[in-house]
């Protein structure tokens, strides 16, 4: 997150080892050969970012010298500017996919194996999308499956954009609730006590009645009911192997009731993160249920499916855990 690289040869260089790299806020300016060069076994995301180079381009360069069945290079909301050229080469043939990107200076916008370069449409080409896939494996256009090499291309005039209005949609602002803030709640100070067996339910929800952000430190809370974000509050732990908020094993709802959920309200900036969740993989619980708004937040979540009993510990087939 917000990184920025001046000079070199390459601003991100990654070969086949690279394993699922994720950039925000990422700023490439004045590379040599390219500001990122790319021939990766897995799929690196870059959203929110800004390459600049005095000469002609490529900027972005696809490697095939080594067969990889995915490797997609995924682009989103960015900035590219380049005197000349071509602004990516991907005739290596590699899975691509762009949106929200604005290109000035180059001849070419962007060339992959197989097809036409996609030409500029003024001296600002917003690429609205764009999707290649490269025959490495299958791919669904509108319900139908194959294999050979697919273009989609959205393009239109574009106008200059701000890369700091760019970036600040991507990055984590420095407002985001932190335990060292004065205004947040220790769950503890309202009773709720971590690694016991008691219910918690009712201590988060009395926090949350005089505060707008919980923290719950380091410990497993055990819930006997769906505990509910209110609008525009913030709950949080520690990390997300150190805070767990668990299903009571006696708690037995209806299929798929929420562990945690948030008010119902699309106006809603509520914020969930650095915790655990754990449900039964019975799946007598769904884990998170997030009806808050567009301006909400999950950050760094993981989600167990295993059941744990009153003790903690684990049983059960089918386990299972995802980081969100």
């Amino acid at each position: 997150y917000r990184i920025k690289i001046f000079g070199g040869d390459y601003g991100v260089w990654a070969d086949y080892l690279t394993r699922f790299p994720v950039f925000a806020g990422l700023r490439l300016i004045g590379q040599k050969k390219a500001a990122i060069y790319w021939k990766g076994q897995s799929n690196m995301t870059v959203a929110g970012f800004y390459i600049e180079r005095p000469g002609a381009g490529p900027v972005i360069e696809l490697s095939g010298k080594r067969k990889v069945v995915g490797g997609a290079l995924t682009l989103v909301d960015g900035v590219i500017k380049v005197q000349g050229g071509l602004a990516l080469d991907n005739t290596a043939g590699r899975n691509l996919y762009l949106r929200q990107i604005a290109v000035s200076g180059a001849d070419g916008i962007v060339l992959s194996k197989g097809q036409e370069a996609i030409q500029p449409q003024g001296a600002w080409t917003q690429v609205v999308e764009y999707a290649y896939a490269g025959g490495q494996s299958e791919n669904v256009v509108n319900g139908t499956a194959q294999t050979e090499r697919t273009q989609l291309v959205e393009v239109q005039a574009g106008e200059e954009i701000d890369p700091d209005a760019v970036e600040s949609r991507h990055v984590w602002g420095e407002d985001f609730p932190s335990f060292e803030d004065s205004d947040v709640a220790n769950a503890a100070d309202f009773g709720a006590v971590p690694d016991d067996t008691l219910d918690d339910t009712s201590a988060i929800e009395k926090a949350f009645s005089s505060h707008d952000k919980v923290f719950l430190p380091k410990g497993v809370y055990i819930v006997t009911r769906t505990l509910t974000i209110p609008k525009d509050k913030h709950l949080f732990g520690a990390a997300q192997h150190l805070t767990v908020i668990r299903a009571s094993e006696q708690w037995n709802p209806p299929a798929g009731t929420p562990v945690v959920t948030t008010a119902d309200d699309l106006s809603s900036a509520s914020s969930l993160s650095f915790l655990q969740i754990e449900a039964g993989a019975e799946q007598r619980h769904t884990p998170l249920v997030w009806l808050a708004g567009r301006g909400s937040t999950v950050r760094d979540i993981m989600v167990d499916l295993s059941y744990h009993d009153s003790r903690g510990r684990k049983s059960g087939q089918g386990s299972a855990a995802r980081r969100l």
